[in-house]
C-alpha cells in the first residue's frame, strides 16, 4: 500500500514500480521465498494475542545485490481479533551484520 524513498532506495526501484505489488515477487529473493511466504501465513493467522516484534530476512534489489532488513512487525486486528494487515517498518543491518 505505501513505501518509503529510503526502502525504495534500498531496492534501486520506485514507489510505482513497488506500491499494487506483490512484495514476495519482486523483493524477497527466491530462495527463500517460500519460507517467507509461510511464515506472513502464519502471521496473518495469529490471534489478537501474539506478538510478533521483529523478524529479519534478505531483500533483492534491482540489479540482484541482497541486503539483510530488520523488519519490526505491527499487527493490525478487525474487531473480532483476526489479523487485517502488517504494518512492517525495516532497518537495512547489512553493514552491521558483516
Amino acid at each position: 500500500l505505501l513505501i518509503n524513498k529510503k526502502s525504495c532506495s534500498i531496492l534501486g526501484r520506485s514507489s510505482e514500480e513497488c506500491i499494487g505489488k506483490n512484495w514476495f515477487d519482486f523483493a524477497v529473493p527466491k530462495e527463500i521465498r517460500s519460507d517467507r511466504l509461510l511464515e506472513f501465513a502464519t502471521i496473518l493467522q495469529a490471534e489478537k494475542t501474539s506478538t510478533i516484534d521483529y523478524i529479519e530476512y534478505m531483500v533483492v534489489a534491482r540489479d540482484e545485490s541482497t541486503r539483510l532488513v530488520g523488519w519490526h512487525t505491527t499487527l493490525l486486528h478487525d474487531r473480532n481479533g483476526q489479523v487485517v494487515s502488517i504494518i512492517l517498518s525495516g532497518e537495512d543491518i547489512t553493514d552491521q551484520r558483516e
